[in-house]
């Protein structure tokens, strides 16, 4: 596999009136071609932060990101984004939402390569499922339905990296099952590197070939753990001993990055107000006495 995204030293410190916050610390990987790498760790760890900047939708503090050997600045063809929420235009149909980033270019296709847009949105109906929904509206469509025809429309042109920040969050167990399994065999099918932003350790050992663990704020990469399931999984892979045993790993190595994120966050806090606690304890004492 040859290399296909770079970050060297990607910080993202968001300016307030009382100062800075400190989103992520400087943070460096690399990805080769073809990987699915998934990005976990607690809520407001910089997980989607990171995630936004590779997408060119926000800019970073400091440092640099390199697509294919180039610096990557802003958005690009090159890279796909499928978000949290439904993001589908609702007086669109299916076909016209995935048609859609064909324009993203600035331009709308025509000739050979409207023909060609339509081949490969019609390709994409038909490997998601949806060729009975191509004249659809969003508001006729279950939510995992929704979120075929985002991946589908994000797919539609081709791009070198596909971003995906939790897409499957909102649905029910079962059809976030199916949809995992469609995304893993679609990506694999298409040649696509994946980068998806997931709190499941499940979601993560299932789906990805690596998952990068990220600490609480401000993020940072604790450990870069290789997920060596091989290329066709079973949604019974998850019974395996050799799952459970990563699984119980990576819960663990959250737990104590959590652990000692609370204990630092809770000795800081006593330190700034020890004469105020001192004194809230005083009072409770003094009530628990004269009951």
């Amino acid at each position: 596999m040859s290399q296909i995204l770079e970050v060297q030293n990607v910080s993202k410190v968001y300016r307030t009136d009382k100062g800075g916050v400190e989103a992520l610390r400087p943070t460096s990987f690399k990805v080769e071609r073809g990987e699915f790498v998934t990005l976990i760790g607690p809520s407001g760890c910089g997980k989607t932060t990171m995630l936004f900047i590779l997408a060119g939708l926000e800019e970073p503090t400091d440092g640099y990101m390199f697509v294919n050997g180039r610096q990557a600045i802003g958005p690009g063809a090159d890279r796909g984004m499928v978000f949290q929420n439904y993001t589908l235009y609702p007086w669109l149909n299916v076909t016209q939402n995935i048609l859609f980033s064909a324009t993203l270019n600035g331009s709308r296709p025509s000739g050979e390569a409207l023909k060609a847009a339509k081949e490969r949105c019609a390709a994409l109906l038909y490997l998601m499922g949806l060729e009975a929904f191509a004249n659809a509206y969003p508001r006729e469509l279950s939510g995992g339905m929704k979120q075929r025809v985002a991946i589908a429309r994000a797919l539609l042109p081709r791009p070198a990296i596909l971003l995906m920040d939790e897409p499957f969050g909102a649905l029910d167990a079962q059809t976030r099952e199916e949809i995992q399994q469609l995304t893993a065999l679609l990506s694999r099918h298409e040649g696509t590197t994946v980068l998806m932003v997931t709190h499941d350790v499940d979601e993560a050992l299932f789906l990805s070939t690596r998952t990068l663990v990220f600490s609480p704020r401000p993020g940072r990469i604790v450990d870069d753990i290789p997920v060596p399931f091989g290329d066709v999984r079973k949604l019974d892979l998850k019974l395996a001993p050799e799952f459970i045993s990563l699984k119980r790993h990576m819960l663990g190595l959250l737990r104590r990055e959590s652990d000692a994120h609370r204990d630092d966050y809770l000795q800081r806090l006593l330190q700034a107000q020890e004469p105020e606690l001192s004194h809230v304890s005083q009072l409770h004492k003094a009530r628990k006495g004269s009951q």
